[in-house]
């Protein structure tokens, strides 16, 4: 591993030795020479000659950081044209550059040291007016090397070893550590027992394997004993209270077993709920299927009855278009045995004719009959509401009222027997009005 001494940096080496030339560093700063050597100037960075190149066709001189890092066709001097192979090494005047005598950059800073150009990267390696940066991680100082030892010293970041565990850290840290986390710094057992001092590793063991004076809990604790004791009380302890154990033992037993009772009680109340629960489940079951046989009973006279309905419906639109087309006669009279016949013809289900009957002037009578009273003398739903609501409640109403309550003459046989169809078919005793 290196040493401390080998991690020390410079601080900007080459700004105090070397021209800058755009992002290179070319030939040597012309200040650091005791004596001005003009003749050995670099063209394009303007100082003495680092390195030197020659150009053979007009024997300028460049260095070579200079010369190399651009595209160069013609002399940047007198503008020449470079041919291939013409930019050469100088080798003589380099040795002639590197024997003139030179003073440190930092001559402003006190130092006296003067020397040949080949000496000066290793005296600025040792000068001890030279600025250095800190190594140290985290620390941004800049000290003279002369000064870095004592810097060192107390830089919080500089890294030193535990002195009982060898572990590497910051100074800044050491304290904490030592203090509190170092395993092999020597400690006393908290409680004041007799032990004398040990690793700090050892002292969790030691408190709960040897220490005499650790506080320790009653073993009876659990049953209500709660006093701290020392571990060579306990003994004691037990002899002392032996009783006082015991009876908490047992009233620890009879606080279970009040519990245990207790809890059968609610068990069985329970269990009594649960059948309770259970037998109005099932007297809600049979009240389900019941009532599920009671839908599907009405269901069926449902359908029954608007089977029925549609029939008696259908008669009663038949006899309403034989009456409209007898009534529309002057002598209604005259036609009673016409009405007859189309009675008779009805009841056999031979209705070709009532079918044929024009459907616009049914309707129109139809309306009309219940709007307001015909010239016939028959009564509408208008005129006498309650009567025809009362006796029928039906679309047939009108026709029964107004055969039987005819004021311009009494009531033919074939009336009667057209009125005793009608009731055989729509009055409350029959079938229809059952399943109303």
């Amino acid at each position: 591993m290196d040493s401390f001494e080998d991690k020390l940096t410079i601080d900007k080496y080459e700004d105090l030795v070397y021209m800058q030339a755009g992002t290179i560093y070319g030939g040597y700063d012309s200040d650091i020479f005791l004596q001005s050597i003009d003749e050995f100037t670099c063209s394009i960075c303007h100082g003495v000659v680092r390195d030197p190149k020659i150009v053979v066709s007009c024997g300028h001189l460049f260095c070579t950081a200079c010369i190399e890092n651009i595209d160069i066709q013609k002399c940047p001097l007198d503008n020449s044209i470079i041919e291939d192979g013409q930019i050469q090494d100088e080798k003589f005047i380099k040795r002639l550059t590197l024997k003139k005598i030179v003073r440190c950059p930092l001559s402003k800073r006190l130092c006296e040291w003067e020397g040949e150009l080949s000496s000066l990267a290793n005296h600025l390696n040792e000068c001890e007016c030279f600025m250095i940066r800190c190594p140290n991680s985290g620390c941004e100082s800049v000290v003279k090397r002369t000064n870095f030892n004592l810097h060192n010293e107390v830089c919080p970041n500089a890294l030193i070893r535990c002195t009982w565990c060898d572990m590497k850290l910051k100074q800044l840290n050491y304290d904490t550590h030592v203090t509190s986390n170092c395993p092999l710094y020597p400690v006393n057992c908290p409680n004041g027992c007799d032990v004398e001092e040990m690793d700090r590793k050892d002292l969790i063991l030691h408190i709960q394997n040897e220490c005499t004076k650790a506080k320790v809990n009653c073993q009876y604790r659990e049953f209500g004993c709660y006093e701290g004791l020392e571990k060579h009380e306990r003994d004691l302890h037990y002899e002392e209270k032996m009783k006082d154990h015991l009876l908490m033992i047992k009233n620890n037993i009879l606080e279970i077993q009040s519990e245990q009772d207790k809890l059968r009680e609610d068990n069985l109340k329970l269990r009594e709920e649960s059948l309770k629960l259970r037998e109005e489940n099932e007297e809600l079951r049979n009240i389900t299927q019941n009532l599920d046989k009671t839908i599907k009973q009405k269901d069926k006279k449902l359908a029954r009855f608007k089977d029925i309905s549609c029939d008696q419906e259908e008669r009663l639109r038949a006899i309403e278009r034989v009456i409209f087309q007898r009534t529309r006669q002057d002598d209604v009279s005259d036609c009673e045995p016409e009405i007859a016949n189309e009675i008779s013809w009805w009841s056999t289900s031979s209705n070709e004719e009532v079918e044929n009957t024009a459907e616009g002037d049914y309707n129109a009578w139809a309306y009309e009959q219940r709007v307001e009273t015909n010239t016939s003398g028959l009564w509408s739903y208008r005129e006498y509401p309650e009567q025809a609501e009362l006796l029928w409640g039906s679309r047939a109403n009108p026709i029964l009222i107004s055969m039987e309550n005819s004021t311009n003459r009494s009531p033919s046989v074939e009336s009667q027997q057209l009125l005793e169809v009608l009731r055989h078919d729509v009055s409350p005793q029959s079938e229809l009005w059952t399943h109303h």
